[in-house]
């Protein structure tokens, strides 16, 4: 990866942290933004959950689950994550810019995982990437296994964070819609 890939990698989450925290700051939420938003933001969490439950990152290439449906599965869930907050904020300026930059960051994590995966895994990768999709889930490929579901890599890897905050978003946008529903809030 050349320099300016692996800068982006290393900072991809604060940036995107920082646009969406400036997108919510200044948006005007209407209620029915926030709840389509919380729709899309909750499938997103399922998403990423179970994908995140079925990851394994030794040394066999995971294909069952959410990964029999697209290779990128946790990135699914943050589109669904980006979508939802974006369309939470009620803001066509404020949505275009979550937007842009989660286009941004989920590229960047594409293109390095699937590097990753074909060094690492080759002729084994190929087949899989050719029979299963890059990030529109084939439903049709589902492939379900008794015992490879995980609550523990979801806790290992601290997956309850992502909820908390992105509830803590929802929450904080409610509470912004009330404050500027009163005349109290500055922006």
């Amino acid at each position: 990866m050349n320099k300016v890939g692996s800068t982006r990698e290393r900072y991809r989450t604060g940036i995107f942290g920082f646009v969406v925290l400036t997108a919510v700051l200044f948006s005007r939420p209407a209620p029915e933004g926030i709840a389509l938003g919380t729709m899309l933001v909750l499938l997103g969490l399922v998403i990423r959950t179970w994908s995140v439950g079925y990851e394994d990152r030794g040394n066999h290439l995971c294909t069952l689950g959410p990964y029999s449906m697209t290779r990128h599965p946790v990135v699914v869930g943050n589109i669904a994550l980006t979508l939802g907050v974006a369309i939470a904020t009620s803001t066509w300026y404020m949505a275009l810019g979550v937007l842009l930059a989660g286009g941004w960051v989920y590229r960047q994590m594409v293109a390095t995982r699937e590097a990753e995966l074909k060094e690492r895994f080759g002729a084994a990768y190929d087949r899989w990437a050719e029979e299963t999709p890059l990030l529109w889930p084939s439903v049709a490929n589902l492939t379900l296994a008794r015992g490879t579901f995980s609550w523990k890599r979801i806790f290992a890897r601290e997956e309850w964070l992502v909820w908390v905050g992105m509830l803590g978003l929802i929450v904080v946008l409610w509470w912004i819609f009330f404050l500027q529903a009163s005349g109290r809030w500055w922006f």
